[in-house]
């Protein structure tokens, strides 16, 4: 899940911010992701209409931050 949400978000940034197409964004899942043509198809289009899925996974390594820099205290 954790892979698969990374490349969500990278593939989205490079959607809506450097001209990535959508085959390229489904090339990176196919390589990245390691899913097959169709599933992959399925999240570059879900990266069109999302470009702010980065969201879930930035919250969660902020609150990881906060928790560790609060532990070192």
């Amino acid at each position: 899940d954790a892979l698969l949400r990374n490349c969500r978000y990278l593939s989205s940034i490079g959607m809506h911010t450097a001209g990535w197409s959508w085959e390229d964004a489904t090339k990176f899942f196919m390589e990245n992701a390691y899913l097959d043509r169709l599933p992959a198809e399925r999240e570059a289009k879900r990266g069109t209409w999302d470009p702010g899925y980065l969201n879930y996974t930035l919250g969660k390594l902020m609150i990881r931050k906060l928790r560790d820099d609060w532990m070192e205290r």
